[in-house]
């Protein structure tokens, strides 16, 4: 699998991957590769390789001595040297870089020797500490297509710390969320988005409407949910909710008043523009913050302090 660690900033991220690494001894609990118990085993031992968000390249060593680092710790001989060399080339296009020194290297390149260095060793497990977090827009566009095609190439195991859930909703096929040291929740990207267990995940994850109240009543034979003054429809069955969450990109917005569940006026207090994006505030009881994508807000034409329908269906109601 590739997982996704996420979590804020503390969260303890990156000491649960050390601890999987070695580095830090595990106050409790078991780890186990493979059917083998590896809790009280030395680092060197387990199988893993770890990249660090700055890549942590040796500065006096060329690009070949780094990647070849791992190699020569291990005494590996030297005619292994170039074999090894042309498989990381293949993954990862290097080999025009292996005479140069890590200073004189983009960031995306850096990550990329950094990534070689880690693979040379053929590890059961690659470990990843927020590998795109330091790199432009560009690199990072380019990284993390290069680690979906290692995963797929390779079959490696890999866990991937990071604290942006976008990243994480596009590499991993498993998330875990993770604050002040403890797991929040498990299981699939779209799970975790679409159905955080939490107030915190739901924040998280940038919901972005969250709102307090209460089961209050059936309508139509469908439960309602209380938040001030304003009644949700919703599709969920449940004894007992404290919280509603809407993701923003959920609502409907339209300037004619549409049929359906959940159907509200509102005024627009707040229009931000972010290229490709559109995010809108509208107070209507209570504030809603919706997504447009450029099209749909040329197409609608909306500004601030216009009036505009909005429509949430009762299945994008999710309840805590």
């Amino acid at each position: 699998e590739y997982t996704t660690i996420v979590g804020p900033t503390g969260a303890g991220k990156t000491v649960l991957l050390e601890s999987l690494a070695g580095l830090h001894a595990a106050e409790s609990g078991r780890l186990w590769i493979g059917g083998t118990d590896m809790t009280l085993a030395p680092p060197e031992t387990r199988g893993m390789s770890i990249v660090y968000q700055d890549c942590a390249l040796f500065p006096h060593l060329s690009v070949k001595d780094n990647v070849l680092f791992g190699l020569k710790v291990r005494s590996k001989k030297k005619a292994e040297f170039d074999e090894v060399l042309s498989w990381v080339d293949s993954l990862l296009a290097i080999k025009q870089l292996c005479n140069r020194l890590p200073s004189t290297l983009s960031g995306g390149e850096r990550q990329r020797v950094a990534l070689a260095r880690a693979l040379v060793t053929r590890p059961r497990i690659l470990l990843l500490d927020e590998p795109l977090s330091a790199l432009d827009a560009e690199s990072r566009e380019e990284i993390r297509a290069t680690l979906k095609s290692l995963h797929r190439q390779l079959g490696v195991t890999i866990m991937h710390v990071t604290h942006d859930f976008e990243e994480a909703m596009s590499l991993g096929d498993r998330v875990v969320v993770i604050h002040r040291g403890q797991i929040m929740q498990v299981g699939a990207p779209r799970d975790v988005f679409y159905h955080p267990v939490s107030e915190f995940v739901a924040r998280f994850t940038l919901a972005r409407n969250i709102f307090a109240g209460k089961l209050s009543g059936m309508e139509n034979r469908q439960p309602l949910f209380q938040t001030g003054n304003l009644l949700l429809t919703v599709a969920a069955e449940k004894a007992t909710a404290t919280f509603a969450v809407v993701r923003p990109e959920m609502i409907h917005v339209s300037l004619e008043k549409p049929a359906g569940d959940n159907v509200f006026s509102g005024t627009i207090t707040s229009l931000e523009d972010r290229g490709a994006m559109i995010w809108l505030e509208v107070a209507c009881g209570i504030t809603l913050r919706c997504l447009l994508h450029r099209q749909q807000y040329e197409r609608l034409g909306v500004k601030p302090g216009q009036t505009v329908f909005l429509s949430i269906s009762a299945e994008s109601v999710h309840l805590i």
